[in-house]
């Protein structure tokens, strides 16, 4: 019997309950842990990060890339559509996370089911200027 067994460990569900938690909310995994701690919780970054990691795996968190430089952000999502897919926008300048959901870009999935590709709301970012910064750049 070589039956593959996961692993549960009290850190990791504390990690995925305050994901759950905070639904829509993408943080980096020092800000996971450091939230995690404050709550009283016994958990280093790098076991956040492994953890992060086989929830990814597992499809229960969505890892989101940051620009060149930047940590990535992750966010808990499931498969009863609790917590909706989005698309992000990412300013250049601040580097400010916006959240769009995926249903006001239907027009442009469909647009690519057309040409037999599926758009993979969890990890689509658009690049440009947040309002703020359009507005300091006399853009807006």
């Amino acid at each position: 019997m070589n039956k593959k067994h996961t692993y549960r460990t009290n850190q990791k569900d504390q990690l995925r309950q305050y994901l759950h938690d905070h639904p829509g909310e993408h943080m980096t995994a020092r800000n996971l842990c450091n939230a995690l701690q404050a709550g009283g919780g016994r958990i280093s970054l790098p076991t956040v990060y492994r953890h992060l990691e086989k929830m990814v795996a597992e499809g229960t968190v969505a890892r989101f890339p940051a620009d060149e430089g930047s940590s990535c952000c992750y966010a808990f999502v499931d498969g009863e559509g609790e917590h909706a897919p989005d698309c992000h926008c990412l300013c250049t300048d601040c580097g400010r996370l916006i959240h769009m959901p995926a249903a006001e870009i239907g027009a442009l999935q469909k647009q690519l089911a057309e040409h037999a590709f599926a758009l993979d709301p969890y990890r689509t970012v658009f690049y440009g200027l947040c309002s703020d910064c359009q507005t300091k750049r006399g853009q807006h």
